[in-house]
């Protein structure tokens, strides 16, 4: 087979690979678009590709597996933990870092973190169990477990990270 035919079999097994992702999270060729990769919708499930790549594939986005969640809710949940504000109505870190403490320590018992990330074009926070880079081995245990204290009706899903959003093979 000659290294023309060897490129085009690898371009067909390649568009077969990156065929079921949204538009704007098909690699693209530098310069990468920001715009249209702040347009990708949660993922209830992640395509191959975007789990396992061959090591000859770039390294695909980093996606973030969990719920988003508001700073007023993160204040709601805190309250119902016994959190008493030193100034009322104010945004407080102490509240975010004892909900987050009690997600990990008490709900989950597994690392979690809050994470920007992009979803619809927009700016989304989010409760992030494990991403694509670094699988969770119980990430089908922890994110019923999260489900049910955030008292949401939809499984957790995969957003798109903010800082690495487009496919690498720099690395």
């Amino acid at each position: 087979m000659s290294d023309e035919d060897r490129f085009k079999a690898y371009q067909e097994f390649r568009a077969e690979r990156v065929a079921g992702l949204p538009d704007s999270l098909k690699p693209q060729k530098p310069p990468h678009s920001l715009a249209l990769a702040r347009q990708t919708p949660a993922l209830p499930k992640l395509e191959r590709i975007l789990r396992a790549p061959y090591s000859f594939e770039p390294l695909p986005p980093r996606l973030h597996y969990g719920y988003p969640i508001t700073v007023d809710r993160l204040q709601e949940l805190a309250l119902g933990l016994g959190y008493t504000p030193e100034v009322p109505m104010r945004s407080d870190l102490k509240a975010v870092a004892k909900v987050m403490n009690h997600i990990m320590g008490e709900v989950i018992e597994h690392p979690a973190d809050l994470k920007l990330v992009y979803c619809e074009d927009k700016l989304v926070g989010i409760i992030s169990l494990c991403t694509n880079w670094a699988p969770s081995a119980r990430w089908k245990e922890i994110g019923p477990k999260l489900k049910e204290y955030l008292g949401e009706i939809e499984d957790p899903k995969w957003y798109l990270d903010m800082d690495h959003w487009y496919w690498r093979s720099d690395l």
